[in-house]
């Protein structure tokens, strides 16, 4: 299986038969000199009001009338109106009363060559202009409109003013209307997107539609409306297409959504060797023209490539081939780069439509640069449309990831992978967090990693494909489900196949070639006798969370929810629900008609020989079993469960061995084909036997331990502490580490401060404080505490906390510590100082940990020593802790790091988005602008203009101006991003830089998380964005932003997601529409989009801004609330099962506005264990934490009684 990126290339020169369905609509391109269209009998309703709409792209920017009814100076004196290009290419209306011209006003200047929708209207009293749905100018005028038959309706023309000459339009116009009535703002803007069709508000007075892309003649282009006002041509017309026809307009290609031509390329053909030679030459004369975009285009229905999906390169060309038959069609491609090997398809048809198309195929061979059709002739008449699938540089129809964030450790990824599929002996792919796909075709030598499938930033579950076939499933959270028919190469996202778009899908059996079933939450199963290409739900009167279904041949089998299971012994027809499992059922197997097995979450396996009537224990071990897996005809099983545990039994599950493993993480899939068995556990590890487990590979690599903290000495040499007891060096900046020291079983570190390679000092638990001055051995020095130490921080010259150059080396280094001790029933925290490199210390500050904790960021900057409260405090002392100034801020809220660049220049940051910054060493305090209402965990001051700060939810910002204005983005590469735990950035030196970037930055996680930028920046999107807010009316959502400024902006992708009672679960994004963007701008730019018919419920709101290279970030996401619930319901807690926190959601109606609820946790004897709730609730959704860390593990039920109405659920607590 091959990840592939596609070149189409289409030969033409009958465009003008191309139907529209296939080719991007056309525009009606008009030279300026002699091109117009008018109705000769423009017989109009009457009417006191008129609308005029269109898409125009201007050419020159002369004066010159786009539409006009009737309007020459001199000759009419009322009624006429105009919408015409000022001399500095305004966009104004005009009407005209009684001799006296009444204009809208002149609006600012339209950029050439670009896009805008333009309107003008007159409401009986105003006439008014509008630019892309905006309100640009506005002026008082009456009268009446011109409506007689007798005056023409021109396209175009040129006009007489005054005693002079509007001139011919110059430019494109695709999408004119004419309306009889004065369309408000909103629905014109609602609409500039999209085709006119009888459920459009004021369609009954559309008087007519020119959509310039019909089979018309030369001389007629006709009225789409139905009304049969066509306009009469006259001139040399011509036809703009998006692939650049004719060479004269070849840069003002659009696409059907009016975004623009995504680049241009050149070349030249000849008939009689059939070969295309693509250059990059200047067009002249009869080149061929080629083009490039990002949207799905001509004949990709062909190619089942999905919407949306990323392209690395496009080339669309299409001809009529005409000249003497030869035995091999060859394209020479030179300068491509394609490598040997790549596929190659092409579609054939006499039809230029390519309604009966059939599809031949190809090699590519770079000995000569060629593609060769061995297996078709080509013949005179016949249309060719070649589509190249070529390995390298692309990613197989999977979008892209940003580049500037690299993941170093572990590798090749680290999210949590929880299925597994193997395709033969070498090539398998798994799925997990984040959307992720890992791939290898040379077991696992080399892979090929995708986050955020197909836009899907969920959890992907399983995976498998249909036996004997290439058509392979994967399916995940909130209702993900994807399909391939190529062995995962590309992955589409079907549409109408009768699954619920909502639920969580964790397992999938394949039965046979065509029989599936997959199940999920809220007891659903499907389903499905056609390779997935359609889904029937299954009666199995299972009503809680199916993690796990298995059938031993087409008619048996069972599926197990939380605490019961169904089974069928006729292929799904019916279901038998039964109540009798041993416990909680994480895994399953049938073995034969009768026997099988369960692991629970209690580390037991069950096995029954009666389907399950009664149950017997198999096995019992510490460590959760969370996979089972049969080989073979059933006798050999295998399990994978926590903490690495592999199981395995050669008898059916009667005996069970463990094999010796060097897997470490929770085992959370297992799939065994032939001889390979591939496990996949927590934090990407990946692992491989080829023996059925008489010895284990593992295939993965890196640390997967969790990184706290990261002390930069240069741009290759880090020393990164990992957070229990070990730690690790790396000479390459990041890419390889070797470990340097490994503490006791009982240590578990918190904290490292470095000034150099050699000297430094690790804190952590239990009072422990180890120092070095070599690097590699370390000895213990005792403060007296026994509590934990929770930071420390070396006094330097650099400024740097924990990356600090330059600095005092020696045994009289000075260094500060923050840590917790216990007096009588007060926990205390104290700062203690060094100046001695932990010889003596004096304990300088003790606060309450109960009442203004201090957080973990004591450090040493240039103008003293600081430390931030959780109640909102800054504390400084210049003189090592014998004095301390307090201040508080203007917010209260917690503040949780501290920065400084030099002795001015500093931030520190806090809970809901504060920040505050000082250009004075700390002694005042200014509030900056904000980020959002986010959590923000750390922040790196670089220079007095440059900031970085990390959000809780895995945000990132940057500030280029001091903090003034702030650009956010997503590291995208980890849905578990919102564990980062550690932040490092170092200033490099001129000598050290060998491009043009002056920082690098790191970030670290949980699971050896380590990820670095080193191009300069967090790789912010170059476009400013000031604002995005959103209005609720009725069940429609309006969006708005404003851009400060653009930069290659190639548009705005609105994407939704609803957020589930289960509020920690991965959202579910979904692309809902798209606005181009303005390209390059340093003006302001508004934006708006109409989200209509939303059902009740709660949704999330972000923008995918795309770059015209293709890369893109995305926006904050707000929360709208659409409606109010309109009854009672009980989520799911989440996670489920989980240890100590889960969260509960639950909705309460408007009926029960005023009513008493109570929200209560019992255990199984019905006796209360805790209150979560007791009082009024207001309507809408609602979200609580229960902390179960004080109870012991087991079931537990929560209730939710509002009014004498009661739901409840159950949940599994696991300590």
């Amino acid at each position: 299986m091959k990840k592939l990126f596609i070149i189409l290339i289409t030969f033409f020169t009958v465009l003008t038969q191309l139907k529209a369905q296939f080719m991007p609509e056309r525009s009606f391109l008009l030279n300026g000199t002699d091109n117009s269209a008018y109705i000769g009998a423009a017989s109009f309703p009457s009417t006191n009001s008129v609308t005029i709409a269109g898409w125009v792209r201007l050419q020159s920017n002369a004066n010159q009338t786009i539409v006009a009814k009737n309007y020459n100076s001199g000759t009419e004196n009322s009624g006429q109106y105009e919408l015409y290009v000022t001399s500095d290419g305004g966009i104004n209306f005009l009407k005209r009363v009684s001799g006296a011209d009444f204009i809208s006003g002149s609006p600012g200047t339209l950029e050439l060559q670009k896009w805008y929708y333009v309107a003008g209207i007159f409401d009986a009293t105003n006439v008014k202009a509008l630019i892309n749905g905006s309100l640009t100018s506005s002026n008082p005028a009456a009268g009446d409109l011109d409506v007689s038959s007798s005056h023409p309706f021109s396209v175009g023309a040129q006009r007489s003013i005054s005693n002079a000459l509007r001139n011919y339009f110059n430019g494109n116009i695709e999408n004119f209307t004419i309306w009889s009535s004065a369309l408000d703002i909103n629905t014109l803007k609602d609409w500039m997107h999209k085709e006119i069709t009888s459920s459009h508000p004021y369609y009954t007075n559309l008087i007519a539609l020119y959509k310039f892309n019909e089979y018309d003649n030369s001389s007629y282009i006709s009225d789409q409306s139905g009304n049969n006002r066509g306009l009469s041509v006259t001139g040399t017309r011509t036809y703009c297409f998006s692939a650049a026809l004719p060479p004269t307009c070849y840069t003002y290609g659009k696409l059907k959504d009016h975004s623009e031509v995504r680049g241009i390329w050149y070349g030249t053909g000849s008939n009689s060797s059939s070969i295309l030679t693509i250059t990059n030459n200047s067009i002249s004369g009869t080149d061929y023209v080629l083009w490039g975009h990002n949207n799905k285009s001509l004949l990709w229905n062909y190619f089942d490539i999905p919407d949306g999906v990323e392209k690395r390169m496009e080339r669309v060309w299409h001809s009529e081939q005409s000249g003497n038959p030869v035995s091999d069609f060859v394209f020479s491609t030179a300068g491509l780069a394609i490598p040997d090997g790549s596929r190659l398809r092409m579609l054939v048809d006499e039809d230029p439509n390519f309604y009966n198309a059939m599809i031949v195929t190809g090699v590519y061979s770079s000995d000569n640069n060629t593609f060769t059709v061995a297996d078709r002739a080509v013949e005179d008449g016949f249309y060719y449309t070649l589509a190249v699938l070529t390995e390298g540089g692309g990613n197989g129809g999977i979008p892209s990831t940003p580049a500037p964030w690299k993941w170093l450790n572990p590798i090749p990824q680290g999210n949590d992978l929880y299925g597994v599929n193997i395709f033969d002996d070498n090539e398998f792919c798994a799925v997990g967090d984040g959307g992720t796909l890992v791939y290898t075709e040379n077991g696992g030598s080399t892979f090929k990693v995708t986050h955020f499938l197909n836009n899907f930033s969920g959890r992907l579950n399983t995976c498998g494909t249909f036996p004997g076939t290439n058509v392979t499933i994967a399916a995940g959270d909130n209702g993900a489900y994807f399909k391939s028919t190529n062995l995962g190469d590309p992955w589409e996202t079907p549409e109408g196949t009768g699954l619920d778009g909502n639920i969580d899908y964790r397992n999938i059996h394949f039965v046979d070639g065509n029989f599936a079933f997959i199940c999920g939450g809220e007891g659903k199963v499907y389903k499905t006798s056609n390779r997935g290409e359609s889904w029937t739900p299954q009666t199995t009167n299972l009503t809680g969370n199916i993690g796990t279904i298995s059938f031993y041949d087409s008619q048996r089998g069972w599926a197990f929810d939380d605490f019961s299971y169904s089974v069928t012994t006729n292929g799904g027809s019916s279901w038998d629900w039964r109540f009798n499992t041993p416990g909680p059922v994480l895994s399953s197997v049938l073995l034969s008609e009768t026997d099988g097995l369960v692991s629970c979450a209690n580390g037991k396996i069950f096995g029954t020989t009666d389907l399950g009537e009664t149950w017997a224990e198999k096995y019992s071990g510490s460590n959760n079993i969370n996979k089972l897996t049969k080989i073979g005809g059933g006798t050999l099983i295998l399990g994978g469960g926590n903490n690495g545990t592999i199981v395995k039994s050669t008898d059916s599950g009667n005996n069970w061995t463990s094999p010796t493993s060097n897997i470490t993480n929770n085992i959370l899939d297992i799939y065994t084909k032939g001889n390979l068995t591939v496990f996949t556990a927590k934090n990407g590890m990946i692992c491989s036997s080829p023996d059925v487990c008489n010895t284990i590979n593992k295939i993965s690599s890196g640390i997967n331990d969790r990184f706290h903290s990261v002390a930069i000495i240069s741009s290759n040499l880090l020393i990164s502490l990992v957070g229990r007891n070990k730690l690790y060096k790396s000479t390459d900046g990041g890419e390889s580490w070797t470990q340097i020291h490994a503490g006791g079983e009982s240590d578990n570190y918190n904290s490292a401060s470095f000034s150099d390679a050699n000297n430094g000092f690790i804190v952590g638990e239990n009072g422990k404080l180890i120092k070095t001055t070599d690097g590699s051995n370390f000895t213990d020095i005792s403060i007296g505490a026994t509590n934990n130490i929770s930071k420390v921080s070396l006094k330097s010259g650099s400024g740097y906390k924990d990356k600090l150059l330059n600095s005092e080396n020696g045994e009289n280094s000075i260094l500060a510590i923050l840590y917790t001790t216990t007096t009588g029933s007060n926990d205390q925290q104290i700062i203690s100082i060094s100046t001695n490199s932990g010889s003596t210390w004096v304990p300088v500050r003790s606060v309450l940990a109960s009442s203004n904790q201090i957080a973990n960021s004591v450090s040493y900057f240039l103008p003293g020593l600081f430390a931030v409260s959780k109640d909102g405090k800054v504390l400084k002392s210049t003189d090592d802790g014998g004095n301390w100034t307090v201040t508080s801020l203007s917010s209260s809220n917690s503040l949780n790091d501290v920065s400084f660049s030099d002795v001015n220049n500093g931030m520190v940051i806090g809970d809901k988005g504060i920040i505050f910054k000082t250009t004075d060493g700390g002694t005042n305090w200014v509030s900056k602008s904000n980020c959002g209402n986010s959590n923000l965990s750390k922040v790196s001051v670089m220079n007095a203009s440059r900031a970085i700060i990390f959000a809780a939810d895995g945000t990132i910002y940057e500030t280029t101006d001091g903090g003034d204005t702030w650009k956010s983005s997503v590291v995208n590469l980890s849905s578990s991003i919102n564990n980062l735990i550690g932040i490092a950035a170092l200033k490099l030196r001129k000598e050290q830089n060998e491009k043009t970037s002056d920082f690098i930055y790191f970030a670290l996680g949980e699971g050896g998380l380590v990820l670095k930028n080193s191009d300069g920046g967090i790789g912010l999107f170059p476009v400013e964005l000031i604002s995005f807010s959103a209005d609720v009316k009725n069940h429609s959502v309006w969006l708005s932003w404003e851009t400060a400024t653009e930069l290659n902006c190639y548009g705005f992708e609105i994407m939704r997601a609803e957020v589930s009672l289960d509020i920690s679960k991965p959202h579910s994004w979904k692309k809902e529409g798209f606005i181009p963007g303005s390209g390059n701008s340093n003006a302001l730019k508004r934006y708006c989009f109409r989200d209509e018919n939303i059902f009740t419920g709660k949704y999330r709101y972000r923008l995918r801004i795309i770059d015209n290279d293709g890369t893109y970030t995305y926006s904050a996401e707000i929360d709208v609330l659409v409606g109010n619930p309109e009854e009672f319901s009980l989520g799911q807690n989440y996670p489920n099962p989980f240890n100590p926190v889960t969260k509960i959601g639950f909705n309460i109606p408007v009926s029960a506005k005023n009513k008493k609820v109570t929200l209560k946790i019992v255990n199984l004897l019905g006796e209360d264990v805790e209150t979560l709730i007791s009082g009024f609730a207001e309507p809408g959704y609602h979200v609580v934490q229960f902390d179960a860390s004080k109870l012991s593990s087991g079931i537990y039920i929560y209730l939710l009684n509002t009014g004498g109405r009661i739901m409840s659920r159950k949940m599994i607590f696991l300590k």
